[in-house]
């Protein structure tokens, strides 16, 4: 991964912020439901366990698997990867949630701060009753993600950059380089700034919400994901040591592992680790790792 400078904007990006659950269906139409969960603000999300594993800081969670990079003065984020082919065994999904995954570029964080937000974009893939989808969304918390009219396939490769232009604008450029398509979403005047000092790249175990009722949906199987070609522009100087990302891990309520990021000096890659693929049964526990579960400093108090 490598990071940029930029003289062209000088903002600084002071904190981070934790995204809340928006509202809103992911059943299609106008609207999607694929949220950065803001599961450190939820009251049985709000632990993590920090360990080492290859020099790298881990924290696990039930939300997601990815890497972070924490700096200052981020004005954009970019990568490639391929939209990942996703099948579920499980015979007992309920049909109006199915499962799915959410494969987000953003640039935010984590802090107590409420009045911060993040920016974001992405793709999501769900199964319901047997039928496959992928669709593009953007978004700018605390707003819903807005779904975008782009034809996504698993196996499609996709190029993402999001930019923030000022504390309240920013840009999301969607390229799927395989069909040959793209589109670009601008955000401006938004009512909560961007003001985390995060650019991630992140698989998101994600909420869905029809306004009355909201659900956690059921991790899907999917094929690894690699994001690729990923690049930070900042104002203030270029970091090429991937070992500074901070990595994540999804693990269930019975505390077994779902999914795991590992990083090297061209990647973050995401891979699914449910009991669905027969990987040690899941049974790989906190207790196991003789690790400390500690309170995030994210959490609000």
């Amino acid at each position: 991964m490598k990071l940029h400078t930029s003289s062209a904007m000088g903002l600084l990006l002071a904190g981070a912020a934790i995204a809340a659950p928006t509202k809103g269906g992911c059943d299609g139409g106008d609207k999607a439901a694929y949220t950065h969960s803001g599961g450190f603000r939820c009251t049985h999300y709000d632990t993590t366990t920090l360990r080492s594993r290859n020099a790298a800081r881990v924290k696990q969670n039930y939300s997601w698997a990815d890497g972070r990079l924490e700096t200052t003065n981020i004005t954009s984020v970019s990568g490639t990867f391929t939209v990942p082919a996703i099948t579920s065994s499980s015979t007992t999904d309920n049909p109006r949630i199915g499962r799915g995954a959410a494969i987000w570029l953003g640039i935010g964080g984590h802090i107590k701060d409420l009045n911060c937000s993040l920016i974001q974009a992405g793709v999501g893939s769900d199964i319901r009753d047997g039928r496959t989808s992928h669709s593009a969304a953007v978004e700018w918390l605390p707003g819903v993600a807005i779904s975008q009219p782009m034809n996504l396939s698993a196996g499609d490769s996709v190029i993402i950059s999001v930019t923030v232009t000022s504390k309240n604008s920013g840009t999301v450029f969607f390229e799927n380089k395989t069909k040959g398509t793209n589109f670009t979403h601008n955000f401006a005047n938004e009512t909560t700034p961007v003001c985390g000092p995060e650019a991630y790249w992140i698989l998101e175990s994600y909420f869905k919400s029809d306004g009355i009722e909201k659900w956690h949906v059921p991790l899907v199987n999917f094929d690894t994901i690699s994001f690729t070609n990923t690049s930070v522009t900042t104002s203030g100087g270029i970091i090429t040591d991937n070992s500074r990302i901070e990595t994540f891990e999804i693990f269930d309520s019975k505390n077994k592992l779902l999914a795991d990021t590992t990083i090297n000096a061209s990647s973050i890659t995401v891979s699914y680790r449910g009991k669905e693929r027969g990987l040690r049964d899941d049974k790989i526990t906190r207790t196991e790792q003789n690790t400390k579960t500690v309170r995030d400093e994210a959490v609000a108090d």
